[in-house]
């Protein structure tokens, strides 16, 4: 054969190369972009990873990361734990409530469960602590999920946590880059500073996935937002509060299984091993659904009845609409109001200009 023969048999798998790097460059472009630009925070250490950020982040990854990164400096001992519904449990408040000198962090995540709240405590227990103080907000739907790993990029487990491998937690977040065309919205908005409507639903503006970058506890601007004039607030957002049927009280299923027993226990037994005083507020959901009695029970026999406070169903709280900011998450002064029942009432706020208590 000669060498114009060999050289004629190259060309056609030369052009088939050719053509297939034309075809696949758009999408190394994409990829190389969620790459440099790293969208949801997973791929490098940030001191504030929402600093900037248009995204809704994994609470339980940056949280999870914060803690990794500054437990041995800022020496946290008092943690609130839950899913988002533990957002109008304000640090600020708690720490009226905490000795001076302690620490709070908030290491909830989002949909957070029991299995997560587990790993969190085992985490904090295998780096020493200190555990002094435990603020476990419970919804029942969240908290009593199914035992195990929780499914989506918000959700899922930091792989610290969770034990499973980082490329499966890593995939996760690029195939959300490609879905539903977010990575054209997001470039859309990076490149141009546009805010279009079609971008509603995947990017936040209003700076609502913000976070403290060292107690980790998630801003929220809306509730002054609310408090600069209510009536119009609830005026115009009456849509987000659907009516409730308050003719008799409904409840959850019973959703505590073994497995969900033997983690109680679990971080019962972690708890006690340190000293730490661990308070459980079964959260005041607008739906008015009450935990199970059964589930209540389990609680009340892991965390001892007078450290359980059941807030669930129809009550003074759930019945009034502006408790709410909307249909999933109340407003801070309800969290005030839930510390003082749980632990006395707060000292004063600190006067300004004065430092307040050392650290």
């Amino acid at each position: 054969m000669s060498p114009l023969d060999r050289n004629d048999r190259k060309t056609p798998v030369a052009a088939f190369l050719l053509r297939a790097a034309l075809f696949a460059s758009p999408l190394l472009l994409v990829l190389g972009a969620y790459l440099v630009l790293d969208p949801f925070r997973v791929l490098r250490e940030y001191d504030d990873p929402s600093r900037g950020s248009t995204v809704d982040l994994n609470k339980d990854h940056v949280g999870t990361r914060a803690y990794l990164r500054r437990h041995e400096m800022e020496r946290y001992d008092a943690f609130l734990f839950g899913s988002s519904r533990s957002l109008g449990f304000r640090i600020e408040d708690w720490s009226r409530h905490l000795p001076p000198g302690s620490v709070p962090f908030a290491f909830d995540a989002n949909q957070e469960s029991l299995y997560g709240i587990g790993r969190k405590v085992r985490l904090i227990d295998s780096l020493g602590g200190p555990l002094r103080y435990a603020l476990i907000i419970v919804d029942p739907l969240n908290t009593f999920a199914p035992w195990g790993n929780s499914e989506g990029h918000l959700f899922m487990k930091d792989p610290v946590l969770s034990g499973e491998s980082t490329w499966t937690f890593q995939k996760t977040f690029v195939r959300a880059w490609f879905s539903r065309h977010f990575f054209v919205k997001y470039l859309d908005h990076r490149i141009t500073g546009a805010r279009r409507a079609y971008m509603n639903g995947a990017l936040v503006f209003d700076g609502r996935n913000r976070y403290d970058p060292v107690s980790m506890e998630r801003l929220m601007p809306v509730e002054a937002v609310i408090q600069a004039d209510p009536d119009r607030y609830y005026r115009e957002h009456a849509g987000l509060f659907p009516a409730r049927d308050t003719s008799a009280q409904q409840y959850y299923p019973a959703m505590l299984g073994p497995d969900h027993r033997r983690g109680l226990e679990d971080i019962a037994a972690i708890m006690h091993k340190h000293g730490t005083r661990a308070d459980v507020i079964v959260a005041p959901l607008y739906d008015q659904r009450a935990i199970a009695p059964e589930d209540l029970e389990q609680l009340r026999e892991v965390f001892g009845a007078a450290h359980t406070y059941d807030r669930s169903g129809i009550n003074t709280i759930t019945r009034d609409v502006r408790n709410y900011i909307e249909s999933s998450h109340f407003r801070a002064h309800v969290g005030r109001q839930l510390m003082d029942e749980v632990y006395g009432p707060a000292l004063p706020p600190v006067r300004e200009g004065d430092p307040g208590p050392p650290r």
